[in-house]
């Protein structure tokens, strides 16, 4: 029999019910420092034996074991945090998934595809779900130790996806930008092959993989989402409103209707795309992670934005002074964000404000 979940797990889990259902707004907040736990020293990914099943799952429990130790130091930051742990093992790893014969190019803490499909008279036929992928494998092998170690304190995020799109892009590197308007037919093939794939990998860790663990819904970034997983789209910053709205939402959809939603992983270059995420149908939250050299989400924030949060909640990264600055105003869409402290101190002064900041 599964654990069952812990009373703070479930009450977070009620809050972000309470938060999708309002139409109201409110701010779920998650608050980030050093609360003295050392980030694990696992072993490289360049240096890890993916078929050794003792040494991968040595690599899944350090992350586990810092998780559980995170949860015991900030025990006093009454905040909206959901612990967690996500299967990733390098963006490479993630798209080989689906890639019969991938060339991994394997690094410290991250690897690369080569793209296969450098031309559309070869490599088209090796994309697709294969459960006996290697690379699929070795990513399962690390979702079980998670299971096992699974105790309902945290949440499982047991794929990290590409989204249609941006796997297009990993398969076809950037001739995908060409491929808009020189080839129109092979593109939106290789997109219906994408998505294919997607929802069967994601089929398959549901129907194979997941016994024994419990907790409903999906946590995702320090948050939670009622039904689907992660999607990245990194690929859609790079492009226009009209291209992302003819090339990538109608295959997100179809995703998001399958599962019932999902997370959206982009970035703060492509805050032209927000109002684009937010006529996503069934999308939960979109998060715009933090770039350099360009405006953060904090000065982006309008009437505009505020409004688009009731189809599609936004999630951001914050200072500690925009929030004490702004989160009055944020209250009254509907935001989550995980508000960078420089201590302990700056968290629980965080977290004390936050029954006046939900508004449902």
């Amino acid at each position: 029999m599964a654990p069952i979940l812990s009373p703070r797990v479930h009450e977070v889990i009620e809050r972000y019910r309470r938060f999708y259902a309002s139409d109201r707004g409110g701010l779920m907040v998650r608050c980030s420092c050093d609360f003295g736990v050392p980030w694990p020293g696992t072993t490289p990914l360049n240096k890890l034996d993916w078929e050794d099943e003792a040494a991968v799952r040595a690599y899944a429990r350090a992350f586990t074991d810092y998780v559980k130790a995170l949860i015991r130091a900030r025990a006093g930051v009454d905040d909206d945090y959901l612990p967690g742990v996500q299967v990733l093992a390098g963006t490479g790893m993630v798209a080989a998934a689906f890639v019969a014969d991938a060339v991994l190019h394997m690094e410290k803490d991250t690897n690369y595809l080569d793209p296969p499909i450098n031309s559309w008279r070869d490599g088209f036929d090796q994309i697709g779900f294969r459960p006996e992928n290697p690379w699929y494998r070795a990513q399962m092998k690390v979702l079980s130790a998670y299971i096992d170690e699974w105790d309902g304190s945290f949440a499982i995020c047991p794929y990290t996806h590409f989204d249609p799109l941006d796997l297009a892009n990993q398969f076809r590197g950037n001739n995908l930008f060409y491929d808009f308007t020189e080839e129109e037919g092979n593109l939106r093939a290789l997109l219906k092959r994408c998505t294919e794939s997607v929802l069967a990998l994601e089929a398959d860790i549901h129907a194979s993989h997941l016994r024994g663990y419990a907790l409903p819904g999906t946590g995702i970034g320090g948050l939670w989402i009622p039904a689907g997983n992660y999607l990245s789209c990194d690929a859609g910053d790079m492009m226009s409103p009209a291209q992302l709205e003819q090339w990538g939402l109608p295959c997100t959809e179809s995703l998001c209707r399958h599962w019932g939603g999902a997370y959206m992983h982009h970035h703060e270059l492509g805050a032209h795309q927000l109002q684009t995420w937010s006529r996503c149908d069934k999308l939960c939250v979109q998060f715009l992670n933090r770039d350099p050299n360009t405006r953060h989400m904090p000065e982006l924030i309008d009437s505009a934005v505020i409004e688009s949060t009731f189809r599609v909640a936004v999630h951001f990264i914050a200072t500690y002074a925009d929030f004490m600055a702004h989160a009055e105003e944020w209250r009254h869409g509907k935001f989550c964000t995980t508000v960078i402290c420089e201590n302990p101190q700056e968290a629980r002064a965080v977290a004390r404000k936050l029954p006046a900041l939900r508004n449902f």
